[in-house]
């Protein structure tokens, strides 16, 4: 375990221990649930610290890609961007049709690449 980690470990035990010990009302309280973010380069890197997570809930969208671990409502988030982590994959056009002239000009036929991810099959099963 790096210092870094065994720091933020150290600090939430702390944090946790010092709640228990001491009867505040929280009913009123203003806080942030704590959500470790781990970022990832590469896909080596994810896959690596997927295999650490046991299960988790994926969520990935057009730009990013995050597995979600929760502990109550603290949560750790492993999170790289889409294309560190799947191969994105040319899947047809979309044309968009010629348009006539109007007060401005014409607005001539296009092709627009379609593209979709491919991702390695461990980040898409939801443990």
């Amino acid at each position: 375990m790096s210092e870094q980690q065994k720091e933020i470990v150290s600090s939430l035990r702390n944090l946790a221990d010092y709640l228990d010990r001491n009867e505040f009302d929280l009913s009123r309280a203003s806080f942030n649930i704590p959500e470790v973010w781990v970022f990832c380069e590469n896909v080596e890197s994810f896959l690596s610290n997927t295999k650490k997570m046991g299960g988790f809930t994926r969520n990935f969208d057009e730009y990013s890609a995050q597995l979600e671990k929760k502990f109550g409502n603290a949560k750790f988030i492993l999170h790289s961007s889409r294309e560190s982590v799947c191969e994105k994959v040319k899947i047809g056009v979309t044309v968009i049709p010629a348009e006539e002239e109007k007060i401005i000009a014409a607005k001539p036929e296009r092709v627009i690449d379609k593209f979709e991810y491919k991702c390695p099959d461990s980040l898409l099963k939801e443990n």
